[in-house]
């Protein structure tokens, strides 16, 4: 009676830090939306509530932490229950880190009121659309415990890299030909990075997906197999 009582209270705990970290990738998802609003339209609201999100998500961040503590302690999960106790709080930490990032893509929001041209505008909505579908998609294989859709976000984050080369010489060139503020295309230069950098957080997060779901902690393979026994 006991240990069924325990394996019930497991599983309880193992599913409501799960939802934590679901809670937290919807949050940074809001958060995210708001910061290119805000970006793309010069809206300072949207940039507020992108800015004001980061303390909340923060605290959610160190709940998972102090959650995965307590599970470690209380239970000493083994096999794929403790991948999963392990990928949830580094996925926490990579979530966080992405709020960082769209709390920075808001502030800078803020200093390019002026636009640089709608070539510019474009390939900037290009990859901020690139990005969401990247977080969309990476949280919805962690949801569904998905490795082929973890793999997909993995393999698609070059054609992010490739969009952020185009996105970085356009604006080093607008600015060497004169054609936009220095100071604005300086501004749009990290917020590129930092939309890079989104993507490769997503990346990581696929990568503890696969590790939730096969045991393999490498970047992923076409070739890979599951790991059997759990």
């Amino acid at each position: 009676m006991t240990t069924t009582h325990t394996l019930k209270s497991f599983d309880r705990e193992l599913a409501e830090l799960a939802a934590l970290v679901r809670e937290i990738g919807q949050m940074v998802v809001r958060q995210y939306q708001s910061a290119v609003t805000a970006l793309l339209q010069s809206d300072r609201d949207a940039a507020r509530q992108a800015i004001d999100a980061d303390a909340d998500i923060d605290d959610l961040e160190m709940r998972v932490h102090d959650e995965v503590l307590a599970i470690v302690v209380r239970y000493q999960p083994m096999a794929i229950d403790l991948r999963q106790v392990l990928a949830a709080e580094r996925i926490a930490s990579n979530l966080e880190r992405i709020g960082d990032h769209a709390k920075n893509i808001a502030k800078r929001s803020l200093c390019t009121d002026s636009r640089m041209g709608a070539e510019l505008d474009q390939m900037t909505k290009r990859m901020t659309d690139r990005v969401h579908v990247l977080l969309t998609d990476v949280l919805q294989a962690y949801e569904a415990a998905d490795v082929d859709r973890a793999r997909a976000v993995w393999t698609a984050d070059a054609q992010l890299d490739e969009l952020h080369d185009d996105l970085f010489h356009h604006i080093l060139s607008e600015m060497q030909d004169g054609k936009g503020s220095i100071a604005i295309g300086t501004q749009l230069l990290f917020v590129a990075k930092s939309l890079e950098r989104i993507g490769d957080h997503c990346t990581n997060i696929a990568e503890e997906v696969r590790f939730i779901v096969t045991g393999l902690s490498a970047k992923p393979r076409a070739t890979d197999k599951a790991v059997s026994g759990d």
